[in-house]
């Protein structure tokens, strides 16, 4: 019986000891850390500008690209094609399909063993065939031997007349191109580049205006119009088009720029010849290096026209005029914790964390703050160090190291 009591006061008191503990420490918020990278960044609404040359067509009615938007051209090659007659779409039609089915009998006339001509090169054909033979005899499956001595005869008897054959279909059709162009030739003029670059036929009427110098000479209204403007303009390529019309055009693929207006604050901390990134919003891809070339003198609004250079090629650059950016001042990259979470002690600044039921001071190296989160540089391999997923305290009452927690 007494035994029975003894037990019972024990109990009672582990009780008693692990409920006033539970009342007399102070309740804690906590958050996880976590890594992120922040960027401080403008978003902007802007308009792309190139050095640009733009083609006009000599006559009308029917303009043939030989190239496509976006492509790479050289000097002096040819681009297009002016036709002063309509073209029947069922024609064009033929003739684009020829063209395909040359270029993929071009191709594959290169990449076939027919072409095999050199003496060396024949030889370890035959033997990587006679290998595969002999590797199939062994594992006992045959039924591809026949393919071994199919591979033989192109490599040495029948290389001559498989030539021959794939050259022939190569000469019949592009004899059936060249009567199909024949027809339509009459009144044709063709178009060649003057200067290698990005060919384009998307063509605005920005085009002769929108210049690196004119930029620099406009208002902040009078970017926010182009851009405005810009936002709804049609760009579409057309394949008819009148004497003098501009129907495609040669960008130089050095550089490209995109122009804008942004609030005086948000030049803080960059001037001309600053290095920053550029995202396109709607592209694919990482943001790409970018140099800032101009920043206008603030207008009474307390704005600036701004001015960024790229050279890395960006998904749909060339196809359209306006587009939604960000122009990325820094990236930061590091664990994110609130700001209220930081704390001083032994005057070095600090979270504290949940360790266990525990308060655990953890010093930290503060990159970037503001009013709302901090970014602490990571530290690996180091025990005493704000982990990523640490429980880090954010509010509570006489925190210290040691301190039991609720």
């Amino acid at each position: 019986m007494k035994k029975i009591i003894f037990a019972i006061i024990c109990v009672a008191l582990v009780a008693g000891i692990y409920y006033s503990a539970k009342f007399l420490v102070d309740p804690v918020t906590t958050e996880i850390a976590y890594y992120t990278t922040y960027e401080d960044a403008i978003s902007v609404s802007g308009v792309a500008v190139f050095d640009e040359d733009v083609y006009k067509a000599p006559h009308g009615i029917t303009v043939e690209s030989s190239v496509m938007t976006g492509e790479k051209v050289a000097k002096n090659s040819k681009i297009a094609s002016i036709y002063k007659n309509e073209i029947p779409m069922q024609t064009k039609n033929e003739i684009a399909k020829l063209e395909k089915q040359i270029s993929e009998l071009s191709k594959t006339a290169l990449k076939s063993n027919v072409y095999i001509k050199d003496t060396s090169d024949k030889m370890m054909a035959a033997n990587q065939t006679a290998q595969a033979v002999i590797n199939a005899v062994y594992s006992g499956d045959v039924s591809d031997v026949w393919r071994q001595k199919e591979q033989l005869n192109r490599t040495f008897g029948d290389a001559d007349a498989s030539t021959q054959n794939i050259a022939n279909e190569l000469a019949a059709l592009r004899k059936q191109r060249d009567t199909l162009e024949n027809s339509i030739s009459a009144g044709k003029t063709d178009i060649y580049s003057k200067q290698s670059g990005i060919f384009s036929m998307y063509i605005d009427g920005f085009e002769d205006f929108l210049t690196v110098d004119g930029v620099k000479s406009m208002t902040t209204a009078d970017m926010d119009k182009i851009v405005s403007e810009a936002k709804t303009q049609n760009t579409l390529p057309t394949d008819t088009v009148n004497a003098g019309d501009a129907f495609c055009k040669i960008i130089n693929s050095g550089k490209w720029y995109i122009a804008c207006t942004v609030k005086q604050k948000e030049t803080e901390g960059i001037k001309e010849g600053s290095s920053v990134k550029l995202r396109i919003d709607d592209a694919e891809g990482s943001p790409v290096s970018a140099t800032v070339e101009y920043i206008s003198e603030p207008d009474e609004n307390a704005k600036c026209v701004l001015l960024v250079s790229a050279t890395h090629n960006v998904e749909g650059i060339y196809e359209r005029r306006a587009f939604a950016a960000s122009i990325i001042l820094k990236q930061i990259s590091g664990l994110k914790v609130s700001t209220s979470a930081i704390r001083v002690q032994n005057d070095k600044k600090g979270v504290f964390v949940d360790k266990q039921g525990v308060a655990t001071f953890r010093p930290c190296e503060i990159l970037y703050y503001n009013d709302k989160f901090t970014i602490v540089k990571q530290v690996n391999n180091d025990a005493k160090a704000l982990m990523e997923y640490d429980k880090v305290i954010v509010s509570g009452k006489n925190i210290t190291s040691g301190k039991l927690l609720q």
